[in-house]
């Protein structure tokens, strides 16, 4: 069996391909509960499949860019189902699925995610990759000038970048993120093809990406983020 694991932005995805290529998929229904969501999930799958954990072969798991608890909880899922069975697990990059979702194009496609306020994580991916040729958190004008590049090499976007933030001379097709049923298709996709799958202690080492950067100080008189 091969399990998928996106729990990085608002909401839940989970797929199961059993032996013989059937696919168990499930959407979160209430967002950002992802620890509730992933314990009934993945409990009701196993038992619709009829099959013990024991008999996975992989799980992949999206390790960002998305929310601090939302990858944490998707690493911890991962490494608990790995631990001790010889399961490997294929880190995924979150942008990946809604730009594979999309219909295929010739040119790139650049994908983003708000984070805070102007700031933005976006990803440059190359026809049909699966991991990004760059990716980084920027500010607006960061964005403006990446999406400049990449509007000249004929890209895309998708995601909802901040108003504003493209220059008119060089504009961008901007299409918004694919929903759900499109998303688990390319979590499924993604994780039956494993690129980069690790073992043991690089399982262990695994460390996600998290949309905001976490604050290196504390303000006086203020509170940590």
């Amino acid at each position: 069996m091969i399990l998928g694991l996106d729990v990085s932005d608002r909401l839940g995805l989970v797929t199961l391909e059993l032996p013989g290529g059937r696919l168990l998929s499930r959407v979160s229904e209430v967002p950002r509960e992802h620890t509730a969501f992933l314990q009934r999930v993945l409990a009701g799958l196993r038992e619709e499949a009829g099959r013990p954990w024991s008999d996975l072969a992989r799980v992949a798991v999206t390790v960002g860019p998305g929310s601090f608890t939302g990858l944490r909880v998707g690493l911890a899922t991962a490494k608990g189902l790995a631990f001790g069975r010889d399961v490997e697990v294929a880190p995924l990059a979150s942008l990946a699925l809604p730009v594979l979702a999309l219909p295929a194009a010739p040119g790139p496609t650049l994908a983003c995610r708000r984070a805070r306020g102007q700031e933005v994580w976006a990803a440059l991916f190359a026809p049909g990759a699966d991991r990004p040729e760059w990716e980084d958190l920027l500010d607006a004008a960061g964005l403006a000038v990446h999406a400049a590049a990449a509007a000249a090499a004929g890209a895309r976007l998708v995601g909802t970048p901040p108003p504003g933030t493209f220059p008119a001379e060089a504009p961008l097709a901007v299409l918004p993120e694919p929903g759900p049923a499109e998303q688990l298709a390319a979590l499924a996709r993604l994780a039956r093809l494993a690129r980069g799958a690790l073992r043991g202690e690089a399982v262990d080492a695994l460390q996600p990406r998290y949309l905001l950067r976490p604050a290196t100080s504390r303000p006086a008189g203020g509170r940590a983020r």
